[in-house]
């Protein structure tokens, strides 16, 4: 659905299960697939929406799988700094989210160095993430 309608974007959180690197890698290679943009839908039409640019990284604090926190974090990280994803971290962990909310538009386009709090520090993400 994320891929045909504008407003509609993914959600996938952290789960103990990426900790096992079986299921990392089994995770790797569903999510790579995912992110091929030559897909297309059932009646072989391309989707209007790259799937790169509708995943938001999400987190339920606590994380359901409370005793692993950690683990589960790194495990998350690493599956996105593998070799086949890497080109989507940033868009995955903040820049996705940035643009869903349209962090730009809501703090005009003033220097980030002007900016005070927690504006400054979203502009200064603004600034790292991709276009």
């Amino acid at each position: 659905m994320c891929r045909r309608f504008p407003n509609v974007y993914c959600e996938i959180t952290t789960h103990a299960e990426l900790v096992a690197p079986n299921n990392q890698a089994f995770f790797v290679d569903r999510l790579a697939k995912s992110f091929d943009d030559s897909q297309r839908d059932a009646d072989g039409k391309p989707y209007p929406f790259s799937f790169a640019k509708k995943l938001i990284y999400g987190t339920d604090w606590y994380l359901p799988d409370a005793s692993e926190r950690e683990a589960v974090l790194v495990a998350t990280q690493q599956t996105f700094l593998h070799p086949k994803l890497q080109r989507h971290y940033k868009n995955y962990f903040f820049g996705n989210a940035l643009r869903y909310l349209k962090a730009g538009d809501r703090l005009g386009k003033s220097d980030a160095s002007s900016a005070t709090g927690p504006n400054r520090r979203l502009k200064e993400a603004l600034a790292l993430a991709p276009d």
